[in-house]
């Protein structure tokens, strides 16, 4: 038996309408060519190079497409290839793990982009399916993946792991320049009590807001990041512990007289710690935390 499938004119423009969404969706350039003419292609493809369509773009090209990818240094472009050698294989069979390629846009800007070539069975002869990837925005997308998983969800500063991380890397060049170096590490005192009023999101509200007053107090310098509950923890660098001092005593008062729902007010207790020679990281953040528990002893005691 012998079926013949009729699929409508309608259907065919659906299809190709999907299709074209799907390609139109995407951060990337994708066309289709043969490397002489382009036979198709999606939107950001046009707004790059400021065409309207596939065959206004082919008479910029003259028959020569490999000619958009610039001779730069450590990117493919057409002077690597072998004589003879088509573009997709040039592309294919390039040893590079990250095979880019440096193009012009419209306004004559030079930018990155990694190249994927493919050969699909629903494609013409000799035709191939590129992906250009904008290398900025793939860096720019994976610094951000990067930044979220070592930023702490509620208040958007750093996170413990973090801190740790810079505070490494400070304290190495401190020491290498002979500078001292002093970490603070400062308690909401009444963030159980917060949590535990009416509103169950007050105490939540309070550390928001609490590191959003302290980073705008902070220099640049100073490494800021939540440590853990409603304890926050700051590297000051190039400073000493009297120093600290003072500066955790305007902190404490400059968020005592922030407002919060209910009128409530933010209670606070900071140990401090200076670098003493041979100290780690670990030591510097124990010694701190001793302080701190110390210093919570002594204000029980006078309560």
């Amino acid at each position: 038996l012998i079926y013949r499938v009729f699929v409508s004119k309608d259907k065919i423009v659906q299809e190709h309408k999907f299709v074209n969404d799907i390609l139109n969706s995407t951060h990337d350039m994708v066309f289709a060519t043969d490397f002489k003419v382009v036979d198709f292609s999606n939107k950001k493809f046009k707004e790059f190079f400021g065409v309207k369509n596939a065959k206004e773009f082919n008479k910029k090209m003259n028959k020569d497409l490999s000619a958009i990818f610039l001779p730069t240094e450590g990117h493919l472009h057409k002077d690597l290839m072998k004589e003879n050698e088509s573009v997709y294989y040039f592309i294919k069979n390039n040893k590079k793990k990250k095979k880019t390629v440096s193009i012009l846009n419209q306004d004559k800007e030079e930018k990155l982009f990694n190249i994927n070539i493919t050969k699909t069975p629903y494609m013409k002869d000799d035709f191939y399916l590129v992906t250009l990837g904008d290398l900025a925005k793939i860096k720019e997308t994976a610094k951000r993946i990067i930044e979220r998983d070592y930023m702490d969800k509620l208040t958007n500063i750093f996170n413990r792991a973090k801190f740790e991380e810079k505070a490494e890397q400070e304290l190495k060049r401190d020491i290498r320049y002979d500078r001292n170096l002093s970490i603070a590490i400062i308690e909401i005192e009444n963030c159980k009590e917060l949590n535990s009023s009416d509103n169950t999101l007050l105490g939540n509200k309070t550390l928001i807001i609490f590191a959003n007053s302290l980073r705008t107090m902070l220099r640049d310098s100073d490494i800021f990041a939540r440590y853990k509950d409603n304890q926050f923890i700051i590297l000051f660098p190039e400073a000493d512990k009297e120093h600290i001092q003072n500066v955790c005593i305007k902190l404490a008062k400059s968020v005592e007289g922030l407002t919060l729902p209910n009128d409530e007010k933010i209670n606070t207790v900071f140990g401090i710690t200076q670098y003493l020679q041979n100290d780690t990281i670990t030591i510097l953040v124990e010694r701190c935390l001793s302080e701190l528990e110390e210093i919570k002893v002594q204000l029980k005691g006078k309560n």
